[in-house]
C-alpha cells in the first residue's frame, strides 16, 4: 500500500484509479465514494483485520465509462498504470501517473452533446488598477456572432463600473482576464472586464471547470 499512499498523496484532491492486474482500484475514502457514485461493491483489503481497508474496482477495459461518469459528477481522475511488464518486474511493479482527467475534459465521446458547450474557463488578474471605459470587456465576446449570447455585464451594480451611456470611467478598478473555450467545438473567447464581475459572467457562462 505504501506506493498507492505515496501517489495519492501527490494528488489528495482526486479520485486515483490504481492498476492493478486487469483492474483499476480504489481505496480508502476513495473506495467509500466510487462505491456510492459509480453504484460498485465495497469491499475491505486484509478481510478480517481490524484496520481493514476500503476498496472497490472496476475492470481496466470498462474504465472510461466509471471515469465519465466521476468526472460528469464534478470529481478529478487520478490514472496510474503499471509502466512495466509484472513477469518481468523485480520485486514491485512500477507504476506511475499517466493521465489527469477534469470536469472539463472526458475520455468518453459517449457524454459529449454538440448542442451544449463544455467550457473550461481560465482567469488572469491584472498586475496593477488600470482605467475603464464604458461597457469595457464586452466588445470582444459580442464580436463572437449570434452563437453565443454576449456577456450580461450588470455593470450598473458594480462599484467602480460604468452604466450604459455614462461618460468614461475616470478612476481605476481592478480588471480581470477572461477566456473560455468550448471543448466540444474548440471554440475560444477572451475579454477583460472589472473585478466584481466575474461572479456574474462565471454564472452566465456555466464552466466545468476554472483554472486560475
Amino acid at each position: 500500500m505504501r506506493q498507492y499512499l505515496d501517489i495519492k498523496d501527490k494528488h489528495p484532491d482526486a479520485v486515483l484509479f490504481f492498476r492493478l492486474g486487469d483492474f483499476y482500484e480504489m481505496f480508502f475514502e476513495d473506495a467509500v465514494l466510487g462505491a456510492r457514485l459509480l453504484d460498485l461493491t465495497l469491499t475491505t483489503r486484509d478481510k478480517g483485520h481490524a484496520d481493514a481497508v476500503p476498496m472497490c474496482g472496476v475492470p481496466h477495459h470498462a474504465a472510461r465509462g466509471y471515469i465519465a461518469k466521476l468526472t460528469e459528477l464534478g470529481h478529478k481522475v487520478v490514472m496510474c498504470e503499471q509502466v512495466e511488464d509484472p513477469k518481468l518486474a523485480k520485486g514491485l511493479v512500477r507504476r506511475e501517473v499517466v493521465r489527469i482527467i477534469t470536469p472539463g475534459i472526458t475520455l468518453d465521446d459517449d457524454v459529449l452533446d454538440p448542442k451544449v458547450p463544455r467550457y473550461v474557463v481560465s482567469l488572469a488578474l491584472a498586475p496593477k488598477h488600470v482605467k475603464v471605459a464604458k461597457e469595457s470587456g464586452v466588445k470582444d465576446l459580442r464580436a463572437q456572432g449570434d452563437a453565443r449570447k454576449a456577456p450580461a455585464f450588470a455593470l450598473g451594480t458594480l462599484d467602480g463600473a460604468t452604466r450604459p451611456g455614462d461618460a468614461p470611467a475616470s478612476r481605476g478598478i481592478e480588471i480581470c482576464g477572461l477566456a473560455y473555450l468550448d471543448v466540444t467545438t474548440g471554440e475560444l473567447a477572451a475579454t477583460e472586464l472589472p473585478l466584481a464581475a466575474v461572479i456574474d459572467e462565471l454564472v452566465r457562462i456555466a464552466p466545468r471547470e476554472v483554472v486560475c
